[in-house]
């Protein structure tokens, strides 16, 4: 009753207040019932938590892990790892319809940030399915030592077959065990495995914390609740110019580089990005702000803001090639999302469709100083080319999967907090050009232990 009559006051709200959305620049605006369906959402869905699915408006279809839930009308909210698929509706006026959703998502945020997270928003006609795992996101695993030489079995017990072996102080990771908790299953470099539990031992993790499981049952996925997911769009007409029939949007934490797979296609992000999908067609990433680094078919490219690429899908949504090259995008085709609420982000920054830059590579060398978290001699290594964004008049950049700001003529500058090595890390990175083409990039890392400093060098190739 109290959930009927606060979505009553929200919609004799939106009654007075909703307008059509104007495209950025002018041109045609959407139906009021775009406008009416973003505001709804904002407004319904505001009190998301993390691991959380909310019903933003009407239309969203939902396949459910446990059917004692409920997921029927806006503001209705479930675990994401309770949720099997949803499907957003595409613009009906008639029907005065336009479905949003909106998820928020751990992925592989560290504890240590509980109050951020992955936000997923769904726009239109959007199919998506969970393909992640909720033991990954319970951190079930343990890192084990072993601590005299053991067989690997093909499973628990001195009846199964010897896999492989392990010596003494050989390091592996702990995926589940016995319900007795006698064994421990394993992985290996060649695959899983099961080791006798007396002959492992643990610092600092609850080996009971492992999920029980049967001989022969598969690891879980390594990716948390739609941290891993497969997703297509509607292939009708666009709701309106600068807005396509269905888009699936995702922001991760300001300074903080996280990692997804959407359509088997791995992608790391620190960042905004809006994608679509097609079965037996292509999916596109289209970066709005920050960087992204696309891998499919063992290649990766590196897309700054204002550009995006397009992988190849078979009918099953899965990549049959390479990312393409990143080309600049059109902003006018984007135009409609730079009025999206403010709201549905928890940093409260609005989405912004940029300009297109211009993208250059750079050759980079990398000197790791002594006494860092990386190593305890001075280093100098190569690093890949890499692609960088200079747009507009020079204020924002893109480097390395990191976003920095002019802090002065030819300076940037950037913070960010990442997960190293299982423990909390923060860093500050500074960029300085020496020269038209050449530039200085000094990073310093900090974890809880150690402070990490190292130099990069750059030199313009194109």
């Amino acid at each position: 009753m109290l959930k009927r009559l606060m979505l009553a006051l929200i919609l004799i709200g939106l009654a007075l207040t909703a307008a059509p959305l104007a495209a950025q620049g002018g041109g045609d605006s959407c139906p009021a019932l775009v406008g009416e369906a973003l505001a709804l959402a904002e407004q319904a869905c505001a009190a998301t938590g993390r691991n959380e699915a909310c019903y933003g408006s009407l239309r969203v279809d939902a396949s459910l892990r446990d059917s004692t839930l409920t997921f029927e009308a806006p503001a209705d909210l479930v675990p994401v790892a309770a949720v099997e698929s949803l499907h957003t509706a595409g613009l009906d006026e008639a029907a005065d319809i336009w479905g949003v959703a909106l998820l928020r998502v751990q992925a592989d945020l560290p504890e240590t940030l509980p109050g951020q997270n992955v936000t997923l928003l769904l726009l239109g006609d959007v199919e998506i399915a969970n393909a992640g795992s909720a033991e990954a996101s319970a951190g079930a695993t343990c890192d084990v030592t072993v601590s005299g030489g053991a067989n690997l079995r093909s499973g628990p017990g001195t009846q199964f077959n010897v896999v492989g072996g392990a010596a003494a102080g050989d390091s592996l990771s702990a995926t589940g065990r016995t319900a007795a908790g006698d064994w421990l299953r394993v992985t290996t470099e060649s695959g899983e495995a099961w080791l006798f539990a007396e002959l492992a031992g643990v610092d600092g993790c609850d080996l009971g914390t492992l999920p029980a499981v049967e001989p022969g049952a598969a690891a879980a996925s390594p990716y948390g609740p739609m941290q891993a997911f497969t997703f297509q769009t509607g292939p009708g007409e666009p709701a309106c110019a600068g807005l396509p029939a269905g888009s699936l949007t995702v922001r991760s934490p300001e300074g903080v580089t996280v990692h997804l797979q959407a359509n088997g296609v791995d992608i790391e992000l620190g960042s905004t990005v809006t994608m679509t999908a097609r079965a037996g067609g292509e999916m596109a990433i289209h970066v709005m702000d920050g960087a992204a680094s696309v891998t499919a078919q063992g290649a990766s490219a590196s897309v700054p803001a204002g550009f995006w690429v397009t992988v190849p899908l078979d009918d099953n949504l899965q990549p049959t090639g390479a990312p393409s090259k990143p080309e600049p995008r059109d902003p006018a085709a984007w135009g409609q999302l730079g009025a999206v609420p403010a709201g549905f982000f928890e940093n409260g920054a609005p989405l912004i469709v940029p300009e297109a830059g211009q993208i250059t590579t750079w050759h980079v060398t990398s000197t790791i100083l002594s006494g860092s978290v990386w190593s305890d001699t001075e280093t100098t290594v190569t690093v890949h080319d890499r692609p960088m964004l200079l747009s507009g008049d020079g204020a924002t950049m893109a480097y390395r999967g990191r976003f920095l700001t002019r802090t002065g003529e030819g300076t940037y500058h950037g913070t960010a907090t990442w997960d190293f090595e299982g423990k909390l890390s923060t860093g500050t990175y500074d960029l300085t050009f020496t020269s038209a083409t050449t530039f200085r990039m000094d990073w310093q890392v900090t974890t809880a232990d150690r402070t990490g400093v190292f130099v990069d060098e750059a030199t313009l190739i194109e």
